[in-house]
């Protein structure tokens, strides 16, 4: 109920120009809640490539760059708790943040890993996530300075954070299916998958 209702508010405050939290609240929260969305989303990524490693044997996956950008994201994370520190009302908006904003990053991740894999069958897997995450979370650095509070930096970047997470609710909005977007999205990707190196895995 809780994630339903930031939805919507956080799609009405960037539709409307309410007020609400702050860029700087939604900058720090994204950064925070950043190290856990990049785990998951390896582990989700890690599942495609010993999958699509059946077809295509080249496919590699190196673990150091990956584990070295985690370590910056755990410094970016620390840095901004750093720069302002975060209050206790405010814990909510970064579970909130984890589930939106991960929903979205893990949705936008796995449509450009499967496109990149018509075009790159080797390196896909080692830095899908990395460059992936590393833009998306590119306008969280400046809000966090407070330095979009005048600009439409933060209005472009809650579009970017909440809407692809959020589309089958924009279709299906008093439907289960609104809430498991990310979820249709992994299982068709997965089965595709599947039926396409099963050939190779007998």
């Amino acid at each position: 109920m809780k994630k339903n209702a930031f939805v919507l508010l956080a799609m009405a405050i960037l539709l409307s120009g309410c007020t609400g939290p702050s860029d700087q609240d939604y900058g720090q929260s994204v950064l925070s809640v950043a190290p856990i969305v990049f785990l998951v989303s390896m582990g989700f990524q890690y599942l495609f490539f010993r999958i699509w490693k059946r077809k295509w044997r080249a496919l590699t996956m190196a673990w150091l760059p990956n584990l070295v950008f985690l370590i910056l994201l755990i410094a970016v994370m620390m840095l901004a708790f750093l720069l302002r520190d975060i209050e206790f009302r405010e814990t909510e908006l970064l579970v909130l943040a984890l589930v939106v904003f991960g929903a979205s990053y893990l949705t936008v991740l796995f449509l450009i890993t499967r496109i990149w894999l018509f075009f790159d069958h080797t390196r896909v897997f080692t830095w899908a996530s990395i460059l992936t995450l590393s833009l998306y979370i590119l306008p969280a650095f400046p809000m966090v300075a407070g330095l979009t509070e005048e600009t439409l930096i933060g209005d472009f970047a809650l579009a970017l954070w909440i809407l692809p997470g959020s589309v089958l609710r924009l279709l299906f909005r008093d439907s289960m299916i609104a809430n498991a977007g990310v979820v249709i999205l992994f299982l068709i990707l997965l089965v595709e998958a599947w039926f396409a190196t099963r050939k190779e895995g007998l």
